[in-house]
């Protein structure tokens, strides 16, 4: 734990995969769960070591953890390429609609500028 606002979680990948952890961790179940152990009251958070320790974290055996991290890779790729594709189109959509609506550039010149991107 780095500190109480942000947590460094290290693996033992004999016993636990990563991307069970990133799996499980974004569901409604575990993210209730975290947030059932937070503690502050001033607007910042904290989740320290003793509550973080508290959260159950159901573990299956490697084999099979080793199983579901080979049939999701393609998936969590996809992913990673679908948010840096919308990364790329919200500076292209933020750089070139103001220019649009000011008159500065036409559809054309946009589509043109658009095309040397992509």
């Amino acid at each position: 734990m780095a500190d109480s606002h942000v947590s460094i979680v290290r693996l033992l990948p004999e016993v636990l995969l990563p991307e069970i952890v990133a799996f499980r961790i974004d569901t409604e179940l575990y993210q209730g769960l975290i947030y059932g152990h937070v503690t502050g009251s001033t607007g910042q958070l904290e989740l320290n070591r003793s509550n973080l320790a508290r959260i159950p974290f159901l573990c299956p055996p490697i084999d099979l953890q080793r199983l579901f991290s080979r049939r999701i890779a393609p998936w969590f790729a996809k992913i990673w390429n679908n948010k840096e594709q919308a990364a790329t189109l919200a500076t292209i959509r933020d750089a070139l609609l103001p220019k649009l609506l000011s008159g500065e550039i036409r559809m054309r010149e946009a589509e043109r500028e658009l095309e040397a991107v992509l």
